[in-house]
């Protein structure tokens, strides 16, 4: 199971996303691998039960300024690609989302 595919388990609704004009049903992107994630310019509305939150995920930071605006957490493609080769807990999870929602940033190496 890919990293999306895990993250995405925790949606509470299942959407269909669009991205510049092509439709991706939400199977397809939990099928994804995140390389190609990268490359579609989507932003995914993620209700998420770990974080207990609405945060989106997207491929690039195309939408990421006009999320951020909005309230959102928003989680780049990179950053997802990061945090899956660290292989956290939730409670890990939890924690470094509430370090990068406080002070708005970006999850590092």
């Amino acid at each position: 199971m890919g990293y999306l595919e895990r993250a995405l388990n925790t949606i509470s609704r299942a959407e269909t996303i669009l991205s510049q004009k092509q439709t991706y049903q939400i199977v397809e992107i939990e099928a994804m691998p995140l390389t190609k994630f990268a490359q579609t310019n989507l932003a995914i509305k993620v209700d998420s039960s770990v974080l207990a939150e609405i945060v989106y995920f997207v491929s690039n930071d195309v939408k990421t300024e006009q999320l951020k605006a909005e309230g959102f957490v928003v989680y780049t493609a990179k950053e997802l690609a990061h945090l899956a080769q660290k292989g956290l807990t939730p409670d890990e999870l939890r924690k470094i989302h509430e370090v990068k929602k406080l002070f708005s940033g970006k999850i590092i190496h």
